[in-house]
């Protein structure tokens, strides 16, 4: 009898779990895409192609015209930042952390976060990015001054950017090589000098100078304890992991980016798979 009391009571666990688990899936779809809504993470990816873009650029005077275009063209479709958000959600999904979804909600609909999202939207117009090269850093406060270095390394900020920017160089050579005959493909030393390279300037003193200004520039008008509330979120737990299951995201996603710009740019030049 205590068996079978046993078996039916896995039974009715089983059937209760079955019944639940679409309602717990809905309320976990609905949570992320809350997420996903506040943070506006996939426009942190929005530069990508246009870094891509650049790189092009320097090589302008080799490709024709027509080219050129073809290649832009598919930058632009392939590495835009829509193109990561599914994978930034399945990265969330496979280290979902409820308690995480619903503090970081809490603090991007808060006032304060609200007030300095929409003035680092602000900042981005051209008429006030020129007048960052005019500002004068030597007039911010030490203590002020302390926030901003913090924030570059808690904040996980400079690791972000030099992953994007390793990415944007990974992605110009994928693909420049495509198109290049065998004799003059980019080898993989030249590859990986080149992005490291690239991360030694991200790291340099000038682009850190330049990060500063940038800070204080943008909160300028921000106390030193609203700074240490916001900067604070990023080194928070919550903070760290959406920091990483974005960047798990945007990993998986660039590769199926580079996939896609593969595949396009063979078609569009007609060479062989």
């Amino acid at each position: 009898m205590k068996v079978k009391a046993r078996r039916l009571s896995a039974l009715v666990a089983l059937a209760l779990s079955s019944c639940l688990y679409p309602a717990f899936s809905q309320a976990k779809d609905k949570l992320i895409s809350s997420v996903l809504e506040v943070t506006g993470i996939e426009k942190q990816f929005t530069d990508l192609s246009g870094m891509i873009v650049g790189m092009y650029q320097g090589q302008q005077a080799q490709i024709p015209g027509e080219s050129y275009q073809k290649i832009v063209g598919v930058i632009a479709d392939s590495f835009g930042g829509t193109n990561f958000t599914s994978y930034i959600r399945k990265s969330m999904e496979d280290g979902y952390r409820e308690d995480y979804c619903r503090k970081i909600i809490k603090s991007y609909e808060s006032k304060l976060f609200l007030d300095v999202t929409a003035r680092e939207i602000d900042v981005m117009r051209p008429e006030e990015m020129a007048k960052l090269a005019g500002f004068d850093y030597s007039k911010v406060p030490a203590a002020r001054d302390k926030l901003f270095e913090s924030f570059m390394v808690e904040g996980l900020r400079l690791e972000s950017q030099k992953g994007v920017t390793a990415a944007a160089v990974r992605a110009f050579i994928y693909t420049y090589n495509i198109l290049l005959p065998e004799s003059s493909k980019i080898s993989k030393d030249i590859e990986a000098q080149a992005i490291a390279a690239t991360e030694a300037s991200i790291d340099s003193k000038e682009t850190k100078a330049q990060l500063k200004v940038y800070f204080a520039a943008t909160y300028e008008s921000f106390t030193d304890a609203q700074l240490k509330e916001y900067f604070g979120f990023y080194s928070s737990a919550e903070g760290k992991w959406l920091n990483e299951v974005m960047m798990k995201g945007f990993e998986k996603g660039f590769e199926a980016c580079m996939a896609d710009a593969a595949n396009k740019l063979k078609k569009a030049f007609n060479l062989d798979a």
